[in-house]
């Protein structure tokens, strides 16, 4: 399977290293569906994954910030029993209704194509990159999400601009 890795950068005024984690989480759930309509408009079957700044699994850092240092920690022990209770569940049951979803989902993709094809309007596909940027810019969905990506990052003013670049780096 190819791989090809993207930077998101954002950049800060101060010398800073760290945002709001909400709202990096909101723009990321909008990058991701953007980037899930891209594909699915222009055909391209893909796979997104996160990758781990260092070796040692994929760590994530979020810094609590409160009035009281008690509370915060009482907060975070509290948070971290939480997450690891195992929810009681039935894995045969579980396992079943995924695999009908899977199969619901793949049932009207089948039925999206064939009445397609009977109206005779095959899925346009863009020849050159331009012609899929415009593609792209005219999808409401990815207008929608694009909007709502910098509607999250204006209601953030650390963040003065952003920068998105096929990575390069030695770690990832």
């Amino acid at each position: 399977m190819i791989n090809s890795t993207l930077e998101m950068h954002y950049y800060f005024p101060d010398e800073s290293h760290s945002m709001n984690a909400v709202v990096r989480n909101k723009c990321e759930a909008e990058l991701l569906e953007l980037f899930i309509e891209a594909a699915t408009t222009l055909g391209i079957k893909v796979e997104l994954e996160s990758q781990a700044y260092e070796e040692g699994g994929l760590k994530e850092l979020w810094k609590a910030l409160g009035d009281s240092n008690n509370q915060i920690n009482t907060l975070l022990v509290i948070i971290m029993l939480v997450l690891t209770r195992v929810p009681v569940t039935d894995p045969v049951k579980e396992a079943l209704d995924a695999k009908l979803t899977t199969l619901q989902i793949e049932e009207k993709k089948l039925q999206i194509n064939k009445l397609q094809r009977e109206l005779g309007q095959p899925a346009p596909r863009p020849e050159t990159t331009e012609e899929a940027v415009n593609a792209l810019n005219k999808n409401p969905k990815i207008v929608v999400r694009r909007s709502n990506f910098y509607k999250q990052l204006d209601s953030y003013p650390k963040v003065k601009s952003i920068g998105v670049t096929p990575f390069k780096g030695n770690k990832l």
